[in-house]
Formats: C-alpha cells, structure tokens, sequence
C-alpha cells in the first residue's frame, strides 16, 4: 500500500476519518506519517493533486494513442513534451504536490513519441530526484545508448548523491538492457560507472559484475569474481551470479580457472546456476524446455532481451544437440539483441556466431 487519498465533504469529517485511519494502523503496530499527512480544502487539493494537468495529460495520451495507432506522424505533440518538460524543469514546475508523479507521466509520453530529453535535464532529474529515477533509466534504456547519456550516468554515480543502494542498482540494471551500437565516447564513461561501485559490499559487488558481464573483458570479470571472493562467497543469491555468467569463459581459456573458482567455494548457488546453465549448453531436454521461454523477446527492454535470458540464450544455442531451425529461429528473433555490439562481441566469443 502506498499513498491514501479520502474526500469528505467537512474538516470536521477529516479529522474523524484521520483518527478512525490512526486507531486501525495502531492494531497492526502501524503509525501515519504526520510529516506527510495533510489535510486539505478543495482548492488546495486541486492545486495538489495537479487536476487540471492530469486532465491535459490524459487528452493528449489519447491523441498520441490514436495517431499512433493509425500510423501518423506525432511531430508536433513531440515538441510539446519537449517544452513541457524543460520548462517545467526550468521553473520547478514538478516541485510541489503530485508535481513529480506529473513529470514521470511527461517522461512515459517521451518515450513513446521519441521526445529529446535533453542530456542535462535527465542529471537533473537522476541526480535530484530519486522518486522519479527509475523513469529517466527507462527513457534512457529504450533508445541506442549515445555518448552524451553515458556521461550523464558517469557523473551521477560518481556525484556522492546516491545515498541509498537501490539507486546503483537501477542503474546497473537499467544499462545492460541498454542498446548500445558503438564503442567510442561510451566505454570510458561506463568504465568510471563501475570504478564508482563497491565491490566489497553485497550491492556494490552485485553492480559491478552486472556491469562487467556486458562491457568488460572476460579477464576482468574473473579478476573481480576472485578479488573479491569474499563478498560473495557466503551469499546464495551472489553465488547465483557467479554462476550464471559460464556462457562468458565456456569457449575460453578462462573457463578452467572459472570453473575451480564455482566449486572451490562451498556456494550452492553457484553450482546450482552453473550446472544449469551447463545442462542448457548440452542437454536437448533441458534446450526443449527452456525454447518457448528463449523464443519470446522483451520489447519492453532497450535490447529486446533481458540480460539473463540473453546468458541463457548464449548457453542454448552453444547446444551441439539443438536443432540448427530451432537455433537459426533464436537468432532471427533475437537480432536486435545481437545488432548490439557488446552482446555481439561476446556471441562470436562463445562461437555462436
């Protein structure tokens, strides 16, 4: 449960239903938050609630609804959510009231009718405001990473701004489902997003191997598996991880170091997803049971594959027993995965391409 909104028609009647709310969170060892709970006249619950704004926002979703839907052009309501979303910026608009839940509605349309949003308003909005982050990672996600958004995110994760682990782990989350079809004036950026991790906490690990699977070299991946033993070794879920990343050294001369590293640990969850992601490798009943699964894209992710799937998809079409149809069909519907160069470049290692 989240934020509760309740109309009455008296303050009177406010504060009863204030009170009666109180009594009920109490039995369950519950209290409001008095910083955040106000009690408000109609106008200043219009003004709030941003009415008139949400009422604009839902006319013109409709109308980029339909034009898109019949194929049309949305030039012009493009320039609008341009406007819109700079000059809010620009004149604190979205600061107060439901002002932020208004700007992630401007940020969703941008995305749909391809808006620029401008390098230094996304700082802005990763920067200052946590409650609407993960929207501007989601903008960034669904178009081909440039050079300018890359470093807009370095800057962030190096701002000392991040305070709470979760914004770190958007990020890492959000970037390698990002598409990214060329190498310069990103790479340095993305190499100083991973310097800016901890790899000595469980956070910090989790983001920087996340991140090396996709951008990083194969020797670098390993160097941080075993420097780092230690952070996560006793955790399953970290161990999980580890594990998962075998379609990256299984046609490696790595993989032997890799594999004494799995099973020297103790982890299960190492062992458990490496032996997975072997059996996937090798064994024609595991390939027909994941294919279905393998088959379907995520149109939702800029890649169009989740970044595990994509691990799974490297270990299912290293399948000797696979059928070559059922591989070529993977490939055929994976292909904006593999126009991305870093997915590519680790395909072709693994002999898949």
């Amino acid at each position: 449960m989240d934020d509760i909104d309740i109309g009455v028609d008296t303050i009177v009647a406010a504060k009863r239903v204030l009170k009666d709310v109180d009594l009920i969170l109490q039995t369950k060892q519950v209290r409001l938050n008095s910083g955040k709970t106000q009690i408000l006249t109609r106008a200043e619950a219009l003004l709030h609630f941003r009415v008139v704004e949400n009422a604009r926002l839902d006319v013109l979703t409709k109308r980029v609804d339909r034009r898109l839907k019949a194929s049309l052009p949305v030039a012009r309501e493009q320039r609008l959510v341009e406007l819109r979303i700079a000059r809010g910026l620009r004149k604190k608009a979205f600061d107060a009231g439901n002002g932020e839940k208004v700007l992630k509605r401007w940020i969703t349309l941008a995305h749909r009718v391809r808006a620029e949003i401008s390098p230094r308003n996304l700082e802005l909005i990763i920067r200052l405001r946590p409650s609407v982050r993960e929207n501007a990672f989601g903008y960034i996600r669904m178009q081909p990473l440039t050079a300018a958004r890359a470093k807009v995110l370095a800057s962030c994760s190096m701002s000392g701004l991040f305070v709470d682990d979760a914004a770190m782990v958007d990020m890492a989350n959000y970037l390698v489902e990002t598409l990214s079809v060329e190498r310069r004036g990103r790479m340095e950026h993305i190499a100083n997003i991973v310097a800016s991790t901890d790899p000595e906490n469980y956070y910090g690990f989790y983001c920087r191997l996340w991140l090396q699977s996709k951008y990083s070299k194969k020797e670098d991946v390993l160097l941080t598996m075993k420097r780092y033993r230690n952070t996560w070794i006793a955790h399953e879920r970290l161990g999980r991880l580890v594990g998962a990343l075998r379609p990256l050294f299984s046609a490696s001369v790595l993989n032997h170091e890799y594999e004494e590293l799995i099973f020297s640990t103790q982890n299960a969850g190492a062992r458990d997803t490496f032996k997975f992601q072997s059996r996937l490798a090798r064994d024609i009943g595991m390939f027909n049971d994941m294919y279905p699964a393998l088959s379907n894209p995520n149109p939702s992710r800029g890649t169009g594959i989740t970044h595990a799937k994509f691990l799974c998809l490297i270990a299912a079409l290293q399948n000797p027993n696979a059928p070559s149809p059922r591989k070529d069909n993977l490939r055929t519907r994976h292909s904006l995965a593999l126009r991305d160069i870093h997915y590519r470049s680790i395909a072709r290692s693994a002999g898949v391409l």
